[in-house]
């Protein structure tokens, strides 16, 4: 028995078991029949039939025929031999067009230079497929793969095919993973560009970690009265008043503010400016003294009825027509018109209820309250004489003399030192002199002594004439 040469073209996709060709005898190549009468039953055996791997090849025991029940490998391997060879690779985001992030290698086990292991490349799917769906391409000879886009963002997952045949054979997958480190190529973005209130809110397409932003105000805030700063999840901006604002000088600031972010972008990118309307409201304000302390000296004998010094107030609310009324804290002797502000009074410097006066006032519509003080100093003028505090006093025949005690109301200019005289008849039996080594003593003397009736009681009417410093009685 011979079996004849035969031909097999590997990795057909014909039906199977398919036949091949029958078993013949004498090299004639008649086929072998087998007729029933003579029991001759054909059998296979070897690699492939019944020994590993088996039943690729099978045999009709009565006819004779070899059938072959699977794709056949030449290599008896698979067409691709070895797993496509990738390469896990990180480059910035900033990357420009063309340029080359991979290479992706694939090997044939077949016949090196054989139509059979002509490999050529391509890309069958992006994942995710955006920004856009071809920001990569390959070239089919060489596996080089190349960025075609320029706005390349997170993580890219590229998976490629392999085929041999040029293209039109057998094929195999592998997935290609190319990880883009992210760098400072995202503008951070208001959520808004206006505001109308002082603080706001921000919304950011994040670039990690270059993510964090900062904030100045570039125009509108001419005198300083805002700051902006970075809030806690540094995606939002604060702004804040430094200084009072006042909404007679200026009712509204137009604030425009620019973020950035704290790394380096990295290209020329344009700046992301918001616009801040800050509104002033306004409110009922409290009127204002010119000067919150105001002294004046005055003459403390002033007639009745004087006018003393207008102290008033201006109201800062100039939109509004409000009434200024003026008010001491305590005004028993009513010293203050409450229209007008003007003090005016009689003033006596020696009085318990000279002191230092604060005003208050308010005005009419939703009361505000403004304070100032005025401080009045009288000027002393000699309206007071000095007076003997004992006005009655007793002097015994054997101690003919007294001390008596001297008291002015006056300041020290029209005080001691003092000088006294008895007054009128009281000079024939009385002497009075000063007391040396006190101004505001008298030594009082009798020159007549009783001395027959030490019983003898008198009761006489002495007068005294005290003179200031000046020689005035």
């Amino acid at each position: 028995w011979v079996i004849p040469p035969y031909s097999i073209t590997e990795n057909e996709r014909g039906s199977f078991p398919r036949k091949l060709f029958p078993v013949c005898k004498n090299n004639d190549n008649e086929c072998c029949k087998l007729h029933q009468y003579e029991k001759v039953y054909m059998i296979n055996t070897g690699e492939g039939t019944d020994q590993p791997p088996v039943d690729i090849f099978i045999i009709d025991k009565k006819t004779g025929y070899l059938f072959v029940t699977q794709p056949l490998d030449r290599e008896k391997k698979g067409i691709i031999r070895d797993k496509w060879m990738f390469y896990l690779i990180s480059f910035y985001s900033s990357v420009t067009e063309g340029y080359e992030s991979m290479t992706v290698t694939a090997t044939d086990a077949d016949e090196p230079g054989n139509y059979n292991s002509e490999i050529r490349c391509k890309i069958v799917s992006l994942l995710p497929p955006s920004p856009n769906p071809n920001m990569f391409e390959i070239n089919t000879l060489t596996g080089r793969i190349y960025v075609n886009y320029l706005g390349l963002d997170k993580e890219i997952y590229l998976l490629s095919v392999a085929t041999d045949m040029e293209g039109i054979g057998l094929a195999n997958t592998g997935t290609a993973v190319i990880t883009i480190t992210d760098s400072n190529d995202n503008l951070p973005q208001f959520e808004q560009i206006s505001w109308p209130n002082v603080q706001f809110l921000m919304e950011m397409k994040l670039d990690q970690p270059a993510w964090s932003t900062k904030y100045r105000i570039i125009s509108g805030d001419k005198g300083g009265f805002f700051n902006v700063s970075t809030g806690p999840t540094q995606l939002e901006g604060i702004i804040t008043t430094v200084k009072p604002l006042d909404f007679e000088k200026t009712k509204q600031y137009v604030l425009s503010v620019i973020v950035e972010n704290d790394e380096p972008f990295a290209g020329s990118l344009p700046t992301s400016t918001a616009t801040v309307t800050v509104n002033v409201e306004d409110v009922n304000e409290p009127p204002e003294f010119n000067t919150q302390e105001k002294v004046i000296s005055r003459h403390e004998n002033l007639p009745v009825d004087s006018d003393l010094v207008a102290y008033t107030a201006t109201e800062p609310d100039t939109r509004k027509s409000q009434k200024i009324t003026y008010k001491i804290g305590k005004d028993p002797a009513g010293w203050l018109n409450q229209d007008t502000g003007m003090i005016k009074s009689s003033m006596d410097r020696e009085s318990a209820l000279v002191k230092d006066v604060s005003l208050c006032l308010n005005t009419d519509e939703n009361p505000a309250t403004g304070t100032g003080t005025l401080v009045i100093e009288l000027e002393d003028v000699n309206d007071n004489a000095p007076i003997i505090n004992e006005e009655i006093i007793e002097i015994c025949n054997r101690k003919a003399t007294v001390l008596l005690s001297i008291t002015d109301k006056d300041g020290p200019l029209y005080a001691a030192p003092f000088s006294v005289e008895p007054h009128g008849d009281t000079k024939k039996n009385w002497t009075a002199r000063m007391n040396e080594t006190s101004k505001d003593n008298v030594y009082w003397k009798n020159m007549n002594y009783i001395s027959s009736n030490s019983s003898l009681g008198v009761y006489t009417n002495l007068f005294i004439c005290l003179l200031w410093k000046l020689g005035f009685c």
